[in-house]
């Protein structure tokens, strides 16, 4: 049964199979599309940021199957990389409870971290903001807007 192997949920409880988990529900789930949620309350050790590295590559060689994209607290520097290539994203939440903090050093690192969700994404139909990380970006294809 494919579609119970779409929703990959990342939590600071199971970072030390987050590969495995990512890598099993991708196999599994094959070709249907797949829900991402990474929730992190603490920056990681390194040695943790490590293994997301892995999630986060293994994400962006499967890019084409992520629809629904969630990123809770801190982010994952891969994830605003993700946000910038043309994805087939149908839906993105970004929750944060200030300050955006980025980690990790998995794929090169651009500066400019608003321009991540105003990446090439346009068939984003429902966007949920925290905080206000996006500025001005016009998704045409917007049906719910949270923010």
């Amino acid at each position: 049964m494919k579609r119970f192997w779409r929703f990959i949920h990342i939590t600071g409880s199971n970072y030390q199979s987050a590969q495995e988990i990512t890598t099993t529900f991708l196999e599994r789930s094959k070709p249907l599309h797949v829900t991402f949620h990474h929730e992190t309350n603490r920056l990681p050790s390194s040695a943790l940021t490590r293994l997301l590295d892995g999630v986060y590559q293994t994400l962006v060689e499967n890019r084409e199957r992520i629809a629904k994209f969630f990123l809770s607290r801190l982010f994952h520097r891969t994830a605003w990389m993700l946000l910038a290539f043309p994805l087939n994203i149908v839906e993105i939440g970004l929750y944060t409870n200030g300050p955006t903090q980025l980690y990790g050093n998995s794929l090169p690192y651009q500066n400019a971290v608003r321009n991540r969700v105003e990446g090439p994404s346009l068939n984003v139909k429902k966007l949920s903001l925290l905080d206000s990380i996006c500025e001005s970006k016009s998704y045409p294809n917007i049906t719910h807007l949270s923010l």
